[in-house]
């Protein structure tokens, strides 16, 4: 039988490590974030209006991209700069980020409707 101390006491996060062939290949991970993040970052994704919403993607991949040991890369102000990088690694990640979370496209599509966000080939949306 589980008990309360087991789930309290059991680390559950997993990191991924992705090769990002627009950025000569480079390796980067992707953790999972906790349900308080997610509410969190769910929250406030469905509260932003739309043209607020172009890095969608970013603000997702700053709570989740980190180093092999899963300290985090960078805080919620670099949103915009990693919204700047290449579409092709940030989609490649992005749907990393959701695949390691449980977002669904459903779920997604529904925080970003009414998004400016592109949905390229690598997106989880095609």
């Amino acid at each position: 039988m589980i008990s309360k101390e087991f789930i309290l006491g059991f680390n559950d996060q997993v990191i991924e490590k992705v090769s990002i062939p627009e950025w000569n290949n480079a390796e980067c991970y992707v953790r999972s974030i906790t349900a308080k993040e997610q509410d969190t970052w769910s929250m406030e994704a469905s509260k932003q209006k739309k043209e607020s919403r172009a890095n969608f993607q970013a603000s997702l991949l700053v709570l989740c991209m980190c180093d092999d040991k899963g300290k985090l890369l960078f805080s919620p102000q670099d949103a915009d700069a990693l919204g700047s990088k290449n579409a092709g690694a940030i989609n490649r990640l992005f749907n990393v980020a959701c695949r390691l979370n449980g977002l669904s496209s459903d779920e997604v599509k529904e925080l970003e409707k009414n998004s400016v966000t592109p949905q390229g080939e690598n997106s989880i949306y095609v």
